[in-house]
């Protein structure tokens, strides 16, 4: 008798259990967007992560009094992230500075020691090395941390460009090379470039020429090609042919504009992401887009504070 109870109560628990278990799923993908929110007040910088249909944004990192985060980067939380902190010091100057953050252990280490100017930094996907954009004394240029010797190195062998500075950094999915954007200040405009280095380093390898607009890169899941934002839009570039292909033209973001909204390619899922602002709403908003161009859309937005997207990050 008892066995047949639990049984009819099994029978009528079922359809909520798998309920259950949907909604679950749903709320806890394994892989989420990471991107910053810059504030427009001093110390209130926030990271956050959204899943990839919009829902759910969520802190993961909050400013507390005078230290907010600027920058974040990473493909997995339990490995770990490069945060960039925005703070005060004891004698109350304002610096900048990259730190290697473990979320599991609640670990914070500061990765450059050296003095100089700390720019953006991102890890790279074996968790080994982060590049970073650092100026020791002149220009930003890609650097290397080993986080195994705590070793650090300059990968360009060039520094003897004057009003130009390296940003935006993509790593290959086998940790063995970087793309970055060159940017050159001129008499009242910006030209860009793409380049690739691999480590150990030495002098970059163009992909694209010095050009007036290139907003950001990213490299593909296989490390065969390479997502840009150009003159025509939204780009995908073969590495080796040199072949372009637009999958997303300008005319397909009505209103809208890049200002530095980053840009990420998913690993697990045949998706793009990148920051995007309205210029009509006056909102910075999240898009997200499939490799071929279709099923664009915005999926988060907020008329507070820029953004930028940094990476597809797994839980």
């Amino acid at each position: 008798m008892k066995s047949r109870l639990c049984l009819c109560c099994l029978y009528l628990l079922a359809p909520f259990l798998i309920h259950c278990a949907i909604i679950n799923s749903s709320r806890t993908p394994d892989e989420l967007i990471l991107f910053a929110a810059i504030g427009t007040t001093p110390f209130t910088d926030t990271i956050y992560t959204i899943q990839t249909d919009g829902s759910y944004p969520k802190k993961l990192l909050t400013p507390q009094g005078k230290r907010s985060y600027l920058h974040a980067s990473g493909y997995s939380l339990k490995q770990g992230l490069t945060v960039s902190i925005h703070q005060s010091n004891i004698n109350g100057q304002v610096e900048d500075h990259i730190f290697v953050y473990r979320p599991s252990e609640d670990e914070w280490r500061r990765l450059v020691s050296k003095a100089g100017l700390e720019g953006e930094s991102y890890m790279s996907p074996d968790g080994k090395y982060v590049a970073f954009a650092f100026a020791p004394q002149s220009q930003l240029r890609v650097w290397l941390a080993n986080l195994e010797t705590n070793q650090i190195q300059k990968l360009t062998e060039d520094d003897s460009e004057q009003n130009s500075w390296d940003r935006d950094f993509s790593w290959r999915l086998d940790s063995r090379e970087i793309i970055f954007i060159r940017s050159w200040l001129g008499k009242g405009s910006t030209t860009s470039a793409l380049l690739r280095i691999p480590l150990p380093g030495g002098k970059p390898i163009p992909l694209l020429e010095r050009r007036p607009r290139i907003g950001a890169a990213c490299y593909s899941p296989n490390g065969e090609q390479v997502a840009v934002f150009a003159e025509a839009g939204l780009e995908v570039l073969d590495v080796e042919g040199q072949t372009r292909a637009v999958i997303l033209p300008w005319n397909k973001l009505p209103d809208r504009g890049f200002q530095n909204g980053g840009l990420c390619w998913s690993a697990k899922q045949n998706i793009l992401a990148f920051g995007m602002y309205n210029n009509k709403t006056k909102a910075h908003e999240i898009w997200t887009v499939s490799r071929d161009g279709s099923n664009a859309k915005a999926i988060y937005s907020s008329k507070d504070t820029p953004i930028k997207v940094t990476s597809f990050i797994r839980q």
